[in-house]
């Protein structure tokens, strides 16, 4: 298996323990209010910050060849997430524990994807 998929795979599975985390934290704050009132948008915003930390994860995995470069480069996105999700179930607090995901790696969540979408595969 190429670095790229692995990258892919563990990151995915950093982005998918985030987002349980999620929807966990969600169902137990939304306890004893309406559906619509408290449980929708929280997990609407799950979903929408699930969508942004998988993004570079389907990039990595669906698409079919990259170049050296960016091949060694692709181990950042799950160097990036591993700290992320740790910071995120050891923080006592939500804003220390949502900050930095929100102005470090969504920001880089989504440049990752765009240079990985951009930049064209090598031709053999």
């Amino acid at each position: 298996m190429k670095l790229a998929k692995i990258s892919g795979l563990t990151g995915a599975a950093f982005s998918l323990c985030f987002f349980v985390h999620s929807v966990f934290h969600s169902f137990r704050i939304s306890k004893g209010f309406a559906f619509f009132d408290s449980l929708f948008p929280e997990l609407v915003g799950s979903f929408n910050t699930s969508i942004i930390f998988f993004m570079p994860a389907a990039v990595l995995l669906f698409r079919s060849a990259f170049s050296p470069v960016l091949e060694k480069a692709s181990t950042v996105y799950p160097i990036v997430m591993a700290p992320t999700v740790l910071n995120v179930f050891l923080a006592y607090d939500p804003l220390a524990a949502g900050l930095p995901a929100v102005l470090l790696t969504m920001p880089f969540c989504i440049i990752f994807s765009i240079i990985y979408l951009c930049f064209p595969a090598p031709k053999n």
